[in-house]
Parts: structure tokens; sequence; C-alpha cells
């Protein structure tokens, strides 16, 4: 189930928000529509999920004993290896040890990167900080809040039970949380449905798809289909992280900021630290800092960096497309921290290093849309010009304003209306370079015309890059 399904939006959301308040804002309503949601496309992956947790929450019991500790990690990482990454890792055995080890036909478990990572933030935090054991109820409703299961953000624990505590079963307090949350919600719908899935994506597919049948991609068809796609993938995810956060509103819980407009970065480092924030900020805590992070020196610090960034990518996917684009940012990310010791003086406009940043974003998100690396080395030759430049025919006498020669023909044309598509990722380009955080907007809005003041939106620290 979807958030932008109807029966989500008509029929779930509704009826889980009516008993919900019904109920005295009650976690088993959470708990038990969460499980609803979850099972709703595949019943059989609801065993996983609960057994998961039913094994975590005994761990965290005893989690102050090293062996324990060890041991669920471990659990945890080979129950995701063992979905997600077996046939990959079978695959490239065979490949290279001249094996026949026989590939496992598992469908991959819905969420599965984000209810494991929830589970191993809560058992380093529960050891390291040695917090109180919760209820079962309260430790199940966190891993599986509907809201955060599929697409995050990452919540921490106590995040989480911040927002229990602070529950209050009074009206105005639903009025304030409805006033805030479904515009938030509706504006993440839109971007999803309409930016992303009918503006953008058939754009995207058109060149991706001729790409991966061998079609080569010449260099308007391969700018345009780029450019669409890292528009694609911006509306997409800022559409699931603002709806994460309207219905985490609905129901009294505040989920943390997870993308704070990104393609507004004038760097690298900034980047990151708006772009899948929670996942920025598990990375460095549990992963860069367990490293070393930038303790000891320059030359271990960049290598910390490259490794955290690998271990990104593969949490993306099981493909070495993703492992080219973690170490990709990798290497950029250390080239941004090189430059800031050797030119810490150097100076340019904003917008310029907007746009660098967003061009080398841009070539990155190439690797990791195409289905190999052979549609991306495609599309790559296709950007630089390597394919040639051809318009249509029908651009013919519009060119010639400007003495310029291109190859004009309608027989290699992936993207006939190359005038709406150029139009379009401009309008999206204005847009989304400038700094605007939706949920400031919507609660200044609500404060000015409706008088309710919002609650603070729970803030992520700056990620490992920025240390």
């Amino acid at each position: 189930m979807l958030f932008n399904s109807p029966i989500f939006i008509f029929l779930f959301l509704p009826f889980v928000l009516f008993g919900y308040y019904k109920n005295s804002y009650s976690l088993s309503v959470i708990l038990l529509s969460s499980m609803l949601f979850y099972g709703y496309g595949e019943p059989s992956f609801l065993f996983v999920l609960m057994l998961s947790i039913m094994l975590n929450y005994v761990c965290s019991m005893y989690i102050q004993r090293k062996s324990v500790f060890y041991s669920c990690i471990i659990l945890n990482i080979t129950i995701i290896f063992f979905y997600k990454y077996y046939n990959f890792f079978v695959e490239n055995l065979n490949f290279v040890m001249h094996y026949q080890i026989p590939y496992i036909s598992n469908e991959l478990p819905l969420g599965i990167s984000f209810f494991t990572l929830h589970q191993i933030s809560y058992l380093i935090d529960t050891r390291i900080k040695k917090t109180a054991i919760p209820t079962f109820i309260e430790y199940a409703t966190y891993v599986v809040f509907f809201p955060q299961l599929i697409a995050g953000p990452i919540v921490r624990f106590y995040e989480f039970k911040s927002s229990i505590q602070r529950m209050k079963y009074e009206k105005p307090e639903f009025y304030r949380c409805f006033s805030e949350g479904f515009p938030i919600f509706i504006i993440g719908l839109f971007y999803k449905v309409i930016l992303a899935d009918y503006l953008m994506g058939p754009w995207a597919k058109a060149v991706y798809s001729a790409a991966s049948a061998g079609v080569k991609i010449t260099f308007f068809d391969a700018w345009i289909g780029s450019l669409a796609y890292t528009f694609q993938l911006y509306f997409d995810f800022a559409g699931y992280s603002y709806m994460a956060l309207g219905i985490g509103r609905l129901f009294q819980i505040e989920l943390p900021l997870n993308f704070n407009s990104p393609y507004s970065s004038t760097s690298i480092i900034d980047f990151w630290k708006r772009w899948h924030m929670t996942l920025s900020r598990f990375l460095r805590d549990y992963i860069y800092i367990s490293l070393g992070g930038s303790k000891y020196g320059l030359k271990k610090m960049i290598r910390n960096i490259f490794c955290t960034m690998i271990i990104g990518g593969l949490w993306h996917g099981a493909g070495w497309t993703f492992v080219l684009w973690g170490g990709y940012h990798g290497i950029l990310i250390a080239m941004n921290h090189l430059l800031r010791r050797i030119l810490p003086n150097i100076s340019l406009p904003p917008e310029s290093k907007k746009i660098f940043v967003f061009i080398l974003v841009m070539l990155g998100w190439i690797i990791f849309r195409s289905d190999s690396i052979e549609v991306a080395r495609n599309i790559y030759l296709g950007l630089f010009g390597f394919h040639g430049i051809v318009l249509p025919e029908s651009l013919q006498h519009v060119m010639q304003i400007f003495h310029v020669d291109f190859l004009f023909s309608d027989s290699n044309i992936i993207i006939m209306d190359k005038r709406l598509a150029l139009f379009s990722i401009l309008i999206a380009y204005l847009y989304c370079s400038r700094r605007t955080n939706l949920y400031d907007l919507i609660s200044r809005i609500n404060k000015a015309v409706l008088g309710v003041n919002t609650a603070p939106l729970q803030s992520v620290k700056p990620n490992i890059i920025g240390t």
C-alpha cells in the first residue's frame, strides 16, 4: 500500500485516524493499523517483520552483555544480507572463483532496509545510553509506524518516545496537528503524483529505457533524460518525506526533517547535510565515527569517508552501480575537504556554486538510475556529445536564427517535445534551487491565519561529512 494509492488516501488513513482519536490516541491502534498496512501487499513479509521485532526486543533486555549485543547486530546484518545481498554476493563469487553456487529465489521484504536500521540504532543507543527498556507495544509501534516504515525517515527511539510523552488528549491539539500535518501531506502528494510521476517521470523513463535497449542516446536526449530524472528523484523523495512528516503530525508524532532543499547546496558537504538527513546521521554515528572519524589525521579521515559512502551506496541497492555511486560521492566529499584546506579563502558567487554542485549531483544520479554500467556509459557518452547532436526537424527553422548547424532528423529522437521538456526543467531548477523549508512555511501560515502555534520540529545534527 503506497501513500499515493486511493485505498490509502480515502479508506485506510481516514479509518485509522478515526480509530486513533476515538480511542484516546491509543498506540495499539497505530500498531495494528501499521501491521495491516505492511501486510496488505504480501502477508508473508509480516512474519519476517514481527520475528525481527520480537528477537530484537528480547535481545535488548540483555544488551549490556557484550556477547548478546554483538550477536544481535550480526543477526540483523545477516537478515538483511540474506534477503538483499545474497544473490549479488553469489553472482560475483561465481564469476571470480568460477563456482556454481545456486541462487535463491526470495523476494525482498518491503522496507527491510529501514526497519533493520531502526532496530540497530535502538540496540546501540540502548547499550550506550543504558536507557530503560520500553514496553513491547511502544517498541513494536516505533519499528512499524507506517509513515516511516517504507521510505524513512530513520528515527531514533528516544525521538519517537518523546513524541509519545507529549501527546495531549485535547481537541485543540487535534486541530493544531491537523492544520500542520494535512497541508504537508497534500503538498507531498502533489510532489509525488504530479511533479515526479506525471511530469518528470515519462521523460526520464523514455531515455533510460532506450539506453537499456541499446539505443545510442544523443546529446539533447541525454541531457533532458538526466535532468528529468534528477528532478523526478527530488520530487519523489521530497514527496514521500513530506507525506511521512504530515501523517506523523496527524498522529501527534513528530518525525525528524529528512529533506531540506538539497539542490540549493553550495558544496557537496552541504548537499549531504540536506539530502536524506537521517540516513547521513545514521552513517555518521554508527559507521564513520566507529571507523575513527576525523580523529587520526586527514588521510584516515578521507579513508573513513570513502568507506562510509561505499556502505551508504550499497544500502540503496545490491549492484555495482550503487557501489560506484557511493564511491563517486566519497571522492567528491574528500575533494571538498581538501579544497577547504588548500584554498580556505576561495570565494565564488553562490549561484555559480549551486549550479556546479547541481551538475555534479546530476552526473552521480546517472549511475544511480542505470540498470548497468553499460547503460550509464551510453548516457554519459551522449551527454558529452560522442553520439552526436540531433534535433527534431520541426526545430530546424528555429535553430537557423542562431546560425548554428545541427543534425536534424526524426528517426532517432526519443523525446520529441524538447521545448516543453527544457522549459519544465528550467522552472523545476528555479524552484528547487531556493532554500525553502515547507514545514516552517506552513507553520508560519498557521500562526498568521489560524493563530496556531507549532511545536518545534525535531532537528538532525550535521551529518558525517560535515564533521
